[in-house]
């Protein structure tokens, strides 16, 4: 929970990366996010998609379709 009036990046769990933020648009912004949750979720269940998908609260198909459109590569 913020302390201050003004909640900051860390207070949301994102990092602080303003500057880069101001030059980019919100499709991209939106993608890089998505790309970082589907990454986090895939880490926290050990690339088990099922797992991960569980954890995500989408279809394992739907999370097979992201993993694909954001190019990221599975664990062997």
């Amino acid at each position: 929970m913020a302390d201050a009036a003004l909640l900051s990046p860390s207070d949301l769990g994102l990092s602080a990366q303003g500057e880069e933020l101001q030059s980019l648009g919100i499709r991209a912004a939106r993608a890089r996010a998505e790309r970082e949750v589907l990454q986090l979720a895939l880490a926290q269940a050990g690339s088990n998609l099922s797992k991960a998908a569980k954890l995500l609260g989408i279809s394992r198909p739907t999370l097979y379709d992201l993993i694909q459109q954001h190019q990221i590569g599975l664990d062997a």
